[in-house]
């Protein structure tokens, strides 16, 4: 009975170290949970189709891109908790790349914390928190932190179907969002 457990225990361990390696350290988890952009250079802007809004615009990963009504061509007025819920779309360097079927003019304005962010036809883009996968398009509609954020469709426009539209919410930061 005692050579039973004992050859039972070394199985222990390796599932254990196993566990183990698959978590990584503590500080490693908290890198997956950041909703800030990563820049990167010359961001993609590409379509795709929703089965709701038709044709929109995405990301490089295919995550839908939004516009906020309380921005003005070449300003952003998101930050703070307001950013954590809606990251904005940006680059590292150089200049966003329109794929096939995108109209309209991409570039890139310096926002107030020093990131470029990626425009079409001088509005800001950004992601949504809540979208957690390619086609995801759960910000639609959403009036939050003073504006309502609106799917970009193909043309450069704002759309203007609907689809579940949950209520962001993020813990508000310091800044008083």
């Amino acid at each position: 009975m005692l050579t039973k457990g004992l050859l039972g225990a070394p199985a222990v361990l390796i599932a254990i170290g196993l566990v183990a390696a698959a978590c990584g350290g503590g500080t490693n988890a908290s890198t997956t949970t950041t909703t800030t952009a990563t820049p990167v250079a010359g961001a993609t802007v590409m379509v795709a189709t929703n089965p709701t809004l038709g044709k929109i615009l995405v990301n490089a990963q295919g995550m839908t891109l939004y516009v906020f009504g309380a921005d003005t061509p070449g300003t952003s007025n998101c930050s703070g908790a307001c950013l954590q819920n809606w990251p904005a779309l940006t680059v590292a360097s150089g200049n966003p790349v329109a794929g096939s079927g995108v109209t309209g003019t991409l570039g890139v304005i310096t926002r107030s914390d020093g990131l470029k962010q990626v425009t079409l036809n001088g509005m800001p883009l950004y992601t949504f928190f809540k979208d957690t996968k390619p086609g995801d398009a759960n910000g639609q509609g959403i009036n939050a932190f003073g504006g309502v954020w609106t799917v970009v469709n193909s043309g450069g426009s704002s759309t203007s179907g609907s689809t579940t539209t949950p209520t962001p919410t993020r813990t508000p930061s310091s800044s008083g969002y």
